[in-house]
């Protein structure tokens, strides 16, 4: 028999070496097992790069980088000079990072493959070894599968239970508590217990009924106890979207902040009183101090939100995020707008649960109350809570925004539960009745 010859994607590798050598922006937002390089000195480069704290100036040096490099006995004659250069040289952009990552990731799950057929085939042919031929198959081959997908193997039973037992007893002891994140609507919080992690939480309303306001508000909330949160706006400026922080957080009359001389004119005064400014300046400040980050993507794609997230979450330790708004993502190739709906809706689901964090995600309403083209959220979500309106058009508040409704509840089972909540008509927040 031939012997096969293994895959390699020695471009990419390089390529992808060349971007974590030049530390360019979002290097680190893909995790790479070293063993996915083909070449050993390509992995020991890899393993030294990002395990030592080299000063900006070596990576940028060719002449000290290669001297460290040799220091470290990674390399060991002056010829490998060149190759060092060329590497840096692979990667002007981080454009190809993602996909050359997949590509290395997919040659390595190939090369455990082949290793794992042939010792099969050696196992299989010793007529001596009666069964271990047969039960050598099932960890090569989950090796294989996790690798070319990039899973690990789930924790055993024995191991699910201890971490049941831990959380109980750290419970009993008064350790931890049973509650999740509070938000200043108080009945909704002890209406869920709280918002825990991981939770996917959709929330739904008409254009206009304030679900921005309401994401922020919690985003306040609970980054004002310290607790890191990521605002990723599809639609609002980052400073559009700070400005509501602001004035929600600080309960500000919301032509204060648009348009404060029209507004002091309105009272009756040429200018804002101190007591204002000092409102402003205490919820600016309050703000400013708070773990709060902020991404606004132009044409957002799924992949581009998943990787803000992971990168907020690697380098802020966020938890919580909020998404403005589901429509307005897109997927590529999708055949309908449902379709698209219901791949990005699997795909934050999904980093909710691999990271453990709580995800606000807003939505549109049809006009029968419906989530706007997506059945498959109200399958995803864990909690769904929809902005309750006034929809009789005879009727002086219509349009405004009466209570919130808990549709669904996948954990503490108040599903179909209405509370009273209002729209401020000045101030720039939602409070209860």
């Amino acid at each position: 028999m031939n012997e096969i010859q293994k895959p390699t994607a020695l471009e990419a590798e390089k390529y992808v070496l060349s971007v974590v050598m030049q530390k360019r922006l979002g290097w680190d937002d893909e995790p790479i097992n070293p063993e996915w390089f083909s070449l050993n000195l390509y992995r020991r480069i890899f393993q030294f790069v990002t395990t030592s704290k080299l000063p900006a100036d070596v990576l940028g040096d060719l002449s000290l980088l290669f001297e460290r490099l040799k220091a470290e006995k990674i390399i060991s004659s002056n010829d490998q000079a060149a190759e060092i250069a060329n590497i840096l040289m692979a990667a002007p952009t981080i454009s190809h990072y993602k996909p050359s990552i997949e590509a290395m990731r997919d040659c390595y799950a190939r090369r455990l493959a082949i290793d794992a057929a042939a010792n099969l085939a050696e196992r299989a042919a010793d007529m001596t070894d009666k069964t271990g031929f047969i039960e050598a198959t099932g960890k090569p081959m989950t090796e294989v599968a996790e690798s070319a997908t990039d899973t690990e193997t789930t924790r055993d039973r024995a191991a699910l239970l201890k971490a049941v037992a831990d959380e109980f007893a750290a419970l009993v002891d008064g350790k931890t508590q049973p509650n999740g994140f509070e938000v200043s609507l108080s009945t909704l919080s002890a209406a869920l217990r709280g918002f825990k992690t991981p939770r996917y939480c959709v929330i739904a309303g008409f254009p206009g009924s304030g679900k921005t306001l309401l994401a922020g508000q919690f985003l306040t909330d609970i980054a004002s106890t310290g607790t890191p949160c990521l605002m990723i706006s599809c639609e609002m400026t980052a400073e559009q979207i700070m400005q509501r922080f602001i004035g929600t957080y600080g309960r500000l009359p919301s032509e204060l902040l648009s348009d404060p001389l029209s507004y002091a004119r309105k009272q009756n005064r040429r200018t804002v009183s101190k007591e204002e400014l000092n409102a402003f300046r205490k919820a600016y400040s309050a703000i400013k101090d708070m773990p709060l980050h902020f991404e606004e993507p132009v044409s957002p794609r799924i992949g581009q939100i998943i990787t803000m997230i992971r990168r907020a979450h690697k380098r802020h330790g966020v938890r919580v995020i909020g998404i403005d708004y589901l429509q307005l993502i897109q997927v590529a190739d999708a055949s309908s707008k449902e379709q698209e709906l219901t791949q990005i809706s699997h795909a934050l689901q999904g980093i909710a649960k691999e990271l453990d964090l709580l995800i606000f995600v807003l939505s549109q309403q049809n006009k029968e109350g419906h989530l706007k083209y997506a059945t498959s959220i109200n399958e995803d979500a864990d909690l769904v809570l929809s902005l309750v309106q006034e929809l009789d058009e005879k009727k002086d508040d219509y349009l405004s925004v009466t209570g919130i409704t808990i549709k669904k509840d996948r954990h503490t089972g108040r599903s179909g539960l209405t509370l009273p909540i209002v729209r401020d008509s000045d101030k720039i927040y939602f409070r209860e009745v």
